[in-house]
């Protein structure tokens, strides 16, 4: 990506890279009996969402460029959602829905 960065930024474009991290999604809750994953330690897909949301608004993208912005640190270090939000919305034996969590539901009243 760097390589992309280089080739476009004098035309004016900016390349984000975003690793979105250990995301908790519906079909990881499904499967993972398979595979055994602790998920647990997975984020809601609403961090990396929220972080999307900031660095499209942002006055200069520019300043995020060059480097791999890490979706849950990146969430924490700029005060994108409380600490309830960032935590964990698994729950052992439920099949994770993003559209119940509090975060979705304060956004939809928005």
């Amino acid at each position: 990506m760097l390589g992309l960065t280089k080739e476009v930024e004098k035309q004016g474009v900016v390349i984000i890279q975003l690793s979105p991290g250990a995301t908790l999604t519906e079909r990881a809750t499904v499967v993972n009996t398979t595979y055994g994953y602790n998920l647990a330690r997975r984020h809601s897909v609403h961090v990396p969402a929220a972080v999307v949301d900031f660095l499209v608004t942002c006055p200069d993208p520019r300043l995020f460029t060059r480097r791999v912005i890490e979706a849950p640190d990146f969430a924490r270090e700029h005060f994108l959602m409380s600490p309830e939000d960032l935590a964990t919305p698994f729950r052992e034996g439920q099949v994770y829905d993003p559209y119940k969590e509090p975060y979705w539901k304060r956004l939809a009243k928005g």
